[in-house]
């Protein structure tokens, strides 16, 4: 790392501390961990609306999901060529940063702001794993590993439930005009859902170990054929859409104390989005936002809005009650996802932290049986400006991690 570098990530890290203890003392010193990535900590100096924090945060846990699709009920092959797609992204990646750099909520914004390579692994990753037939990605390298996996994987799922109960409980807590009583009643609880979460880990922590300790044996002693080369670089890959997960993981929850206070401040732009994306789906046009002006407004977290702006060209056959109320719920959504944040970052790292762990285990068991994993090429985040103008999504090689 240049000394540049490492003298921005030091005024990340101590700005990260000084949020962590007292700008936004309801997510504990999660926020601290999540600074040992710079690339997490260039979040600190981004002006990241609410809807770009909660993208971040969706994402990861698309990604997530489809990584554990891959790794225990997708196919290892098929008709489709799942593997193919995955063992060669970087175009389709770039094409989808692209497509999200131009979107109301990146090019409107009012300050820079980075569109992460998960905006790319989102869409592609997704559609990829859920085609072909054939065996799963561990069948290639041991049967066993699959069940293995799967019972980790469920107490992990299990321990990130509880921690967003304990966000979701100090949220709680940290709201105006909450009782004593309810304030004790609720840190009660969360030292119970603390109890619960120790007794857990010291049930999984030893079936982890034995589980990378397995993944990473099988794959030293796999028999892959004409398929080796192919089956390492879906893994190295795989671990690379993880670690770009844990960028915007992190990215959402260092972005969440600047955007949370102007929620109500940004809910028109979100609208805006919402809107958009609701006529592309519907019509697959892209509407001028130059003219939509919604009024909304926010009464607790029950949003009331009126759209304005749109006419018969932008509409098509579609109806603007129908519009609104589908943009109604979506808000809904958008506003109560916007609360429980942390918590859903808490239960998606988790997850992403067990497939870091078993995918590098692979890797490194497969060097030890003389495939060596490709030296990856990172994949840069475009930065938008704030007259919408793109830039960056190229790539600097980079040696593979593991």
């Amino acid at each position: 790392m240049h000394k540049s570098s490492i003298l921005l990530w030091l005024r990340n890290l101590v700005l990260g501390v000084a949020l962590c203890a007292g700008a936004m003392p309801v997510m504990g010193c999660g926020m601290l961990g999540a600074l040992t990535n710079p690339k997490v900590g260039a979040a600190l100096n981004e002006d990241a609306s609410m809807y770009v924090v909660l993208r971040r945060s969706t994402t990861a846990e698309k990604i997530a999901d489809s990584v554990n699709t891959a790794i225990t009920t997708a196919p290892g092959e098929g008709d489709d060529g799942w593997m193919a797609t995955v063992s060669d992204p970087t175009d389709a990646l770039k094409d989808e940063m692209t497509k999200a750099s131009k979107r109301h909520h990146y090019a409107g914004a009012n300050a820079p702001i980075r569109v992460l390579p998960s905006e790319g692994w989102a869409k592609v990753l997704p559609d990829a794993v859920q085609k072909g037939s054939g065996k799963t990605l561990l069948g290639f390298v041991g049967g066993s590993i699959v069940d293995q996996y799967g019972a980790v994987a469920d107490l992990k799922k299990q321990i990130g439930d509880l921690k967003g109960k304990i966000e979701d409980n100090k949220i709680e807590i940290k709201k105006d005009g909450e009782s004593d009583d309810d304030k004790t009643r609720l840190g009660k609880e969360n030292d119970d859902l603390s109890a619960q979460i120790d007794k857990l880990e010291t049930q999984v922590d030893p079936l982890q170990d034995k589980l990378i300790d397995a993944a990473k044996d099988s794959a030293s002693k796999a028999q892959l054929g004409s398929d080796g080369t192919k089956i390492v670089t879906v893994v190295a890959r795989l671990r690379q859409a993880v670690e770009d997960a844990k960028v915007s993981n992190g990215s959402a929850l260092v972005g969440y104390p600047r955007a949370i206070p102007g929620l109500q401040n940004t809910l028109k732009g979100t609208v805006i989005s919402f809107v958009v994306e609701y006529i592309e789906e519907k019509t697959g046009k892209i509407v001028d936002t130059s003219h939509v002006q919604p009024d909304v407004k926010l009464d607790g977290m029950t949003p009331t809005i009126t759209i304005n702006g749109l006419g018969t060209d932008d509409l098509g056959k579609l109806s603007l009650g129908d519009l609104t109320s589908a943009i109604v719920d979506k808000t809904k959504k958008f506003v109560s996802d916007a609360f429980s944040l942390p918590s859903r970052v808490g239960r998606v790292q988790e997850l992403l932290t067990l497939q870091s762990k078993v995918l590098g285990a692979m890797l490194d068991g497969f060097k030890a049986n003389g495939l060596t994993p490709p030296a990856l090429k990172d994949i840069d985040p475009i930065s938008v400006t704030p007259a919408g103008t793109a830039k960056g999504g190229g790539s600097a090689k980079t040696p593979a991690k593991h």
